[in-house]
């Protein structure tokens, strides 16, 4: 199952996230980036953590198991001000692009 969050993550965010950081296109406020790291720690956590316990890790995933706390939360406090830039009108644009009907367009 932690495979399948891993890959679905993987294909949903790096054609929006990942490809326009890679060229430089993207472009958002720190909350946004913030986010996504907290979000992206927490995908791994949730992969790594079974393993650990397979692999006979029991301590090690006991230990991790706790850093799972601040990410959870940083997700959480993150979501609402990360979700307000998907807004219409809220992005701001890349170089080279204009404003139309609330969005920005090429």
């Amino acid at each position: 199952m932690a495979g399948v969050a891993v890959l679905a993550v993987l294909i949903g965010f790096g054609r929006t996230y990942a490809l326009p950081m890679a060229r430089g296109t993207f472009r958002a406020p720190w909350v946004v980036h913030l986010h996504g790291a907290f979000a992206a720690s927490w995908v791994l956590l949730f992969a790594v953590q079974p393993l650990l316990v397979r692999w006979g890790g029991l301590r090690w995933h006991r230990r991790i198991g706790w850093i799972a706390i601040p990410v959870a939360v940083g997700v959480a406090v993150t979501m609402i001000p990360a979700g307000l830039f998907q807004r219409p009108g809220m992005r701001r644009p890349a170089r080279g692009r204009r404003r139309s009907r609330g969005c920005w367009v090429s």
